[in-house]
């Protein structure tokens, strides 16, 4: 029997139009969804607080990270400090990585 896919994703967020963000991951999170993915969102994982620190954030999605057997980059991931420090982490445990292009 094939292992289910768990796919989180990673990406661009700080500093960012909310709205697009959320159109971006959002929209990639259904994608995985119709192939039959099991997702991890950042979005979904731990939602916007005014109180929470990007670090907050950070030790949230790296725990959801920890249980995925994928990662994929959503495109912008190269300027984002905590999109790299996810590819950094799956990258040193084995996590497969796909880098996303756009469309």
């Amino acid at each position: 029997m094939s292992e289910n896919r768990v796919v989180y994703i990673s990406g661009p967020i700080s500093g960012l139009p909310m709205d697009q963000v959320e159109k971006s991951f959002n929209d990639y999170k259904r994608k995985l969804i119709h192939e039959g993915c099991i997702v991890r969102n950042p979005l979904d994982i731990s939602p916007y607080h005014p109180d929470k620190t990007w670090k907050d954030y950070m030790k949230d999605d790296i725990v959801a990270l920890l249980d995925c057997n994928e990662i994929h980059m959503l495109p912008g991931y190269e300027s984002s400090r905590g999109a790299l420090l996810e590819m950094h982490i799956a990258l040193q445990l084995s996590i497969k990585l796909k880098i996303v292009k756009d469309d």
